[in-house]
């Protein structure tokens, strides 16, 4: 019924738009370029992040840029901006990224965290690496600025997120990083103080950029994370908080189409619900692939962690090279549209596409909508703001120089004013979190009007980041287009606390203000463990933790532990210490009172306690083999597959040859064996190069390792790469050696892994170990009988236990019968 509505209402926008221009009473654009709003405009800068904040509570949105050197502006609430020239979060002389604001004191003022790139040559090339930032609004009178501290070592940071990842009001802290620097989470603990947790399994040493976006992606009241890698596999992960009790235990969620993408140069997601069914959808703005154009890419949320790929529609289509993509209801219709823009070496075309309310999108000419879909000089992000509070959303352009490059000359950012959204109605909420963080970051928002006769439902999300793409912040506030509609009806407010509010007859053309408020009695039971898995082992102590919501002056009364989910109470004190003596699985239940209700959470399945399992752990990182000369006899590798559990297991080892071809110049010993509890197996790959064709591509054989009984994983695989070099000899004369040798291993120094090359001239029962230099064996790479010949080995820096190396000279010798050679090497970690 909604759609018919939606084509009558267009059929009827359609003949409104041919009778003004008939009539010539069309007068302004729905959008043109704001060149007059103060320095916002004209400062010529090389721009990489926006973000939006209401610094001194005014009621209007101020701007931060980072880029090549930062600037803020101040909103001055008639139309213009003023650049704050003083203040360090303006001074520093340091490209940053993105900035991003929130209120992580709780004290009513928003706070300022920094990503910085780096201190950059003219080339914008990094040469002094830098920490992040953090900075503290002082307040009234003046909401100037202090640096509280610097966070993280010196890195390359790309992007920075804030999210309650606890949901115990206070927020914490994602730094995404690259060039090889691993990411870092810091737990914001409420009185001032960060504190890292290291363990989290998104953190990861990345090699390239990344973004992220924290998003309630399954409707279960925690946030889940994606992450974009651009040029890599995407990462999604979901909260498992609602389902264990532990607040920082994420699940990888693989074979989905949002982490289907690896061979294009994805730039960041937006996510929104743009078909008004209640969850997030996510638009993926792709720069191109490797070799060639490539569409973005649209995907709509099925529910259940489903997502479908729309392929049919306007905003993914055609390949563009895409900077961001961002939503926003710019026609205040009650469906959310999209912008796009596009970055190339020259003036780049912007694309605007308005959403039919039907699951399609119409792009929008220039002759529909004016200057937003005209050139652009060198487009990195941007996002959506109300800025002049006219009930419309406006949209601000980052450009990074031109051409679009770090070393381009400098241009102005584009504002692009909204002439026209406000013929139709709308909403604006701000939220103000009490038992949820004070900016209301994570909170989700639902407005049902009436709009063409229809019941509409909207949903938006207060985000920190990840609803405009790259390097971008929208404003902590929502907004709703609401068409012909003369009130909201409903307005539902789910904050991260959990709590549910509820909003009636809200008044349409207005700024809403919600603040969270508990009903008188209110109770949610709720905890946390400081551990729920016991692997290898028949016992498990967990310390649970309670987390409990009440109303003020209404505290817990009553507490009822049933550990194992019998019916018997097992605990009655709030912080109990438990310790569970039997291998198994335990589902844990809490009943919470006051002075007026009881409420209970049951955690199914929480604790798991394995027993003793084996543990097989295998190195399944790439063996570099390198270049080979064509005329070496053979090349041994040796690698240890552990059992760290305490039951024996067996395992078996097989090559699959991909593109080598020939069986015989592969072999791989043992192929099966048994392992037991804490002992390790030792496997050979040999290589018989004069068996290969030289001077070909590289060779990828994968080494496969299947166990029987592991706990975890049964199946690994290992590739080998290396290249056959060199012309093999003519001369039919066998290759076997004719002196004993022992040649400097290469390279030198080394690491991670060093080639050693040695030669017999008989049939010998050899040695070849490597030592410290107190002496010490560290490893035993050979000890058999050997054919004559040349042979080379790998040393992986481990000793015979399989723990890595320090740093430091070791002597490498080989012995055979009478014959003795020493050499030295240097490992630098």
């Amino acid at each position: 019924m909604r759609h018919a509505f939606n084509r009558l209402h267009r059929v009827q926008k359609v003949l409104l738009f041919i009778l003004l221009v008939i009539t010539g009473t069309l007068k302004a654009q729905f959008f043109t370029r704001n060149t007059t709003a103060g320095a916002i405009v004209t400062d010529s800068l090389r721009s990489v992040g926006i973000s939006w904040v209401d610094i001194n509570n005014d009621g209007y949105q101020d701007a931060y840029i980072a880029g090549e050197g930062n600037q803020f502006y101040r909103n001055l609430g008639n139309g213009s901006f003023e650049r704050v020239v003083t203040g360090p979060h303006v001074t520093t002389t340091a490209v940053s990224n993105i900035g991003v604001w929130a209120d992580y004191d709780n004290d009513g003022f928003s706070d300022l965290f920094v990503s910085n790139y780096a201190i950059v040559n003219a080339q914008g090339n990094p040469v002094t690496l830098l920490p992040n930032y953090l900075y503290k609004n002082n307040g009234e009178p003046d909401f100037s600025m202090s640096l509280i501290d610097n966070v993280g070592d010196s890195a390359i940071s790309i992007s920075a997120s804030w999210v309650d990842i606890d949901l115990d009001g206070n927020l914490d802290m994602l730094m995404l990083r690259t060039n090889n620097f691993r990411d870092r989470f810091f737990r914001n603990e409420g009185n001032g103080q960060f504190i890292e947790n290291e363990d989290l399994v998104f953190l990861k040493n990345r090699s390239f950029g990344a973004s992220e976006s924290w998003i309630d992606i399954d409707n279960d009241s925690d946030v889940d994370l994606y992450i974009v890698n651009r040029g890599g596999t995407n990462e999604l992960y979901k909260s498992l908080a609602m389902e264990t009790g532990d607040l920082f235990r994420f699940q990888a969620i693989e074979n989905t189409p949002l982490t289907a993408e690896g061979l294009v140069f994805d730039i960041g997601a937006s996510w929104a619900d743009y078909d008004n069914d209640g969850d997030f959808d996510m638009f993926l703005a792709i720069s191109g692939a490797f070799g060639s154009g490539a569409p973005d890419r649209l995907f709509r949320n099925d529910g259940d962690w489903q997502f479908t790929q729309i392929t049919d529609q306007p905003p993914v289509t055609t390949g563009y090279n895409s900077a961001f993509g961002s939503w926003a209801d710019y026609d205040n219709d009650g469906d959310l549209d999209l912008f796009v823009g596009e970055v190339n070496t020259g003036q780049s075309p912007g694309h605007l596409y308005r959403n039919e309310g039907d699951g399609n999108f119409l792009a929008m000419l220039a002759g529909d909508v004016g200057e937003i879909v005209g050139e652009y000089p060198g487009p990195q992000g941007g996002n959506w703001v109300d800025y002049d509070n006219d009930g419309d959303m406006d949209l601000f352009v980052l450009h990074i120089g031109q051409p679009t490059s770090q070393t381009g000359v400098p241009q102005p950012n584009f504002l692009i004013q909204n002439n026209q959204g406000n013929q139709q109605n709308w909403l604006a909420v701000n939220c103000q979190g009490t038992f949820s963080n004070r900016s209301a970051i994570g909170a989700v928002l639902r407005a049902k009007a009436m709009i063409n006769g229809s019941a509409v439902w909207q949903t938006r999300v207060i985000s920190g980041l990840g609803q405009s793409g790259l390097n971008s912040q929208p404003p902590l506030s929502a907004h709703f287009g609401l068409g012909n509609a003369t009130i909201v009806d409903t307005l539902v407010i789910h904050w991260p606390s959990g709590f549910r509010q509820l909003f009636t007859n809200v008044p349409i053309n207005s700024r809403f203000d919600a603040t969270e408020v508990l009903p008188q009695g209110f109770i949610r039971a709720n905890f946390i463990t400081d551990t729920t898995t016991a692997i290898n082992s028949d016992s498990l102590t967990v310390q649970f933790t309670d987390l409990s919501v009440t109303t003020p002056g209404l505290p817990v009364t009553n507490y009822e532990w049933d550990f194992d989910n019998d019916g018997i109470v097992d605990a009655v004190d709030a912080n109990p210490r438990f310790t569970f003596s039997a291998a198994d699985t335990y589902s844990v239940r809490l009943r919470a009172s006051n002075a007026f209700y009881s409420t209970e959470i049951i955690r199914k399945d929480l604790i798991k306690i394995t027993g003793l399992v084996p543990l097989i752990e295998i190195n399944t990182q790439t063996l570099n083999l390198g270049f080979i000369d064509v005329n070496t006899a053979v090349v041994d590798t040796m690698f240890y597959i552990y059992n760290r559990g305490g039951l024996g297991d067996s395992v078996t080892v097989a090559i699959d040859l991909q593109n080598v071809g020939v069986d015989s110049a592969l072999a791989v010993s043992p192929t099966t064996a048994w392992i037991n509890p804490g002992d390790s197996l030792a496997v050979t790959f040999s290589l018989f190069p004069n068996m290969l064709a030289p001077n070909g591509p590289f060779y990828t054989p994968l080494i496969k390792i299947e166990s029987a009984k592991n706990y975890g994983d049964r199946s690994w695989e290992r590739t080998v790469r290396f290249r056959i070099i060199g012309a093999l000899s003519i001369d039919p004369v066998s290759p076997l050696a004719e002196k004993y040798d022992l040649e400097q291993n290469y390279p030198n120094p080394f690491n991670p892994s060093t080639n050693i090359t040695f030669q017999i001239a008989d049939q010998q029962n050899i040695t070849l170990q490597i030592f410290d230099l107190n002496g010490r064996l560290v490893r035993t790479l050979v000890n058999e009988s050997r054919m004559p010949g040349k042979y080379t080995l790998i040393w992986d820096g481990r000793t015979n236990d399989g723990h890595f190396s320090g740093s430091g000279i070791y002597f490498y010798k080989l012995s055979a019968g009478k014959h003795s050679f020493t050499r030295k090497m240097l490992l630098l970690r």
